[in-house]
């Protein structure tokens, strides 16, 4: 059934769009760097381009948005579900959490005092600021910059919640609710107010698309 769906013509298209999501990801940690030197944080966010951009971009495409109108909000969505990553890696696993920084003041603490103490207060203080400027930024954000922002926070801040569940025991039922839909279904329904679809399509057809988006968070699990 996947082989007669999943077209090689559609998996060359998927593959064309790569290269540019990885793009969006540079320019997003860009825009977190930048305002990491601001705060004058004595680390960076290091780590190998990602493609979280990747099914915003076909969704996008496939609601005829081009990629020049896409592209930074998109670079918003990918600070967004970095977040998502981050955080999950601080709850379950800190080790793995602080490698995803280097530290490039070497006159400042030692690494060891940094990643334990500064990295989780100092990284959230850092995609905050860098998401609500990049809203304040851009004019298509004119009308619900401040709904947008409240919504990613409050989302990151229930993801905690969710975070923490799955260090109990819970049947495989209730674990594939909170992956499927508190996390992942949240996360990938938040590429319809990102991309600001509300002011796309009417009302209905927008609530559609972010209900549709909702349900596709298993599909993020997979890639």
């Amino acid at each position: 059934l996947c082989n007669e769906r999943v077209t090689q013509q559609l998996k060359d298209e998927l593959v064309k769009l790569v290269p540019h999501s990885k793009k969006i990801w540079r320019d997003a940690i860009q825009q977190l760097r930048r305002d990491g030197r601001k705060l004058k944080l004595p680390y960076k966010f290091s780590s190998d381009p990602k493609t979280y951009a990747l099914d915003g971009l076909v969704i996008a495409r496939a609601l005829g948005i081009p990629d020049e109108k896409s592209s930074f909000p998109l670079q918003i969505f990918c600070l967004f579900y970095l977040s998502v990553h981050v955080i999950d890696d601080l709850v379950e696993d800190h080790v793995k959490f602080c490698s995803h920084f280097t530290v490039v003041d070497k006159r400042g603490p030692s690494r060891g005092e940094t990643l334990k103490e500064v990295l989780p207060f100092s990284y959230t203080l850092n995609v905050l600021l860098s998401i609500h400027r990049m809203l304040m930024e851009n004019s298509c954000y004119a009308k619900n910059s401040d709904e947008i922002y409240s919504s990613i926070a409050t989302s990151l801040g229930s993801f905690t919640h969710f975070f923490l569940l799955e260090r109990k025991e819970l049947p495989p039922r209730k674990i594939f609710q909170i992956k499927e839909r508190g996390v992942s279904g949240v996360a990938t329904s938040m590429i319809s107010d990102i991309l600001c679809l509300q002011d796309t399509f009417n009302h209905k057809i927008a609530t559609n698309l972010k209900q549709a988006l909702y349900y596709l968070g298993s599909l993020t699990q997979f890639t």
